[in-house]
């Protein structure tokens, strides 16, 4: 957002015409979809384990993108190279814009893509805990942020 002062601009304005509690709750912070998206699309630029998350290959083994992997292979997805990849996030890729989590169809497809906390079964068993942390700190930032 430091370099995005449109992004900024916008989400200052989402948050002054909330009623937010001091500190302010989840429920209240369900009106404010501008920040969860920058925390989301912070997330996607800047995911927390840059290195591949090793998994096994289950019995029977596996055919994946036209290519047999038999089971007990190591396998693993760079979340960098994913949230890179144009066919899922569009040529704007590497570009901060929060916007492209704000329409919800959109948004359900980019959750899927999304590796910062793994995916499946797998996927961090913090990461609704971690959410609303995220959310509450980038809060607290920008409230100090606007004040001072």
């Amino acid at each position: 957002m430091v370099r995005n002062r449109d992004v900024y601009n916008a989400v200052i304005a989402e948050l002054t015409g909330l009623k937010l509690s001091n500190p302010a709750t989840w429920k209240e912070l369900a009106d404010a979809p501008l920040l969860h998206a920058i925390v989301k699309e912070t997330l996607r630029l800047h995911p927390p384990a840059g290195f591949n998350l090793p998994r096994a290959v289950p019995a029977g083994g596996r055919t994946v993108c036209g290519h047999y992997l038999p089971e007990g292979t190591t396998v693993g997805m760079s979340a960098w190279c994913v949230h890179a990849n144009e066919d899922f996030w569009g040529k704007d890729t590497l570009e901060f814009k929060p916007q492209r989590w704000l329409d919800p169809e959109t948004a359900f497809k980019l959750d899927r893509y999304g590796l910062s906390f793994g995916q499946g079964a797998r996927a961090c068993l913090g990461k609704n805990i971690a959410m609303v942390q995220l959310v509450k700190v980038c809060l607290s930032l920008l409230h100090f942020s606007a004040v001072y």
